[in-house]
């Protein structure tokens, strides 16, 4: 069955002292910043559904009234969590799509999922936060970008390619960027697997560099390799 979040507020008040029960006071500057990682590292592992409460303040190391305080409710976390990602990577993108803009179609597509690539491997709960989100929500995700949303930058990059006959005209800008955002997630979370296991059997010998490079070659050129015109 589909769900539906609520909206993160449009103003949350980050006044980090709380009274307890007791009449204390307890103050934490990095409270917030505090959940936001122990979440991360709990919806990344057990999901929305199956994280509790309880481990992200135990883990976070605050009084569990401090998620209500901050956030709302534990959907209000998560939603901060995963906007906190899309935060992060569309910050470590920016330098990518700026140098992109000097390059042909072709060198600037694969210098941004290059730099894709390594934003997701820095950041690998985050890859599985959108896995979960994915598996766990039908309709109105928290993690599906509208069009307008796509870095503008790489459409135009994309779209001049199959103007110049790089790109194949028959698969919309769209598409090329979910199939390349969702082959890099897969490849984040189950090469170290698959590539330990073809060490094992003998047929690996990949270090960390040469997989990033075979990925990205394999989202770039396809399975054939580069095709038609020359691509500087």
């Amino acid at each position: 069955e589909s769900r539906r979040r609520p909206r993160l507020p449009t103003a949350v008040r980050s006044v980090n002292t709380y009274c307890m029960a007791d009449g204390s006071v307890e103050r934490r500057p990095d409270s917030r910043a505090a959940l936001l990682a122990a979440g991360r590292t709990v919806f990344a592992r057990h999901g929305l559904r199956g994280a509790r409460v309880q481990d992200i303040t135990r883990l976070a190391q605050v009084n569990e009234r401090m998620i209500y305080h901050h956030f709302g409710s534990k959907d209000g976390l998560y939603l901060a969590v995963l906007e906190q990602f899309r935060h992060e990577l569309a910050s470590a993108l920016a330098p990518a799509l700026l140098a992109s803009a000097g390059m042909s179609p072709y060198a600037g597509w694969r210098h941004v999922i290059e730099a894709l690539y390594d934003a997701l491997g820095s950041r690998v709960a985050g890859a599985t936060l959108f896995v979960h989100e994915w598996l766990e929500v039908e309709q109105d995700s928290a993690v599906v970008p509208q069009p307008g949303q796509l870095p503008v930058q790489l459409r135009h990059l994309y779209e001049q390619g199959q103007r110049d006959g790089v790109f194949p005209v028959g698969r919309s800008f769209e598409l090329a960027y979910a199939i390349a955002l969702s082959s890099l997630i897969g490849a984040m979370l189950s090469l170290p697997w698959f590539v330990g296991g073809l060490r094992v059997s003998g047929l690996g010998g990949l270090d960390a560099r040469s997989v990033r490079g075979h990925v990205v070659d394999q989202i770039v050129d396809g399975l054939s390799g580069p095709a038609g015109p020359l691509r500087p």
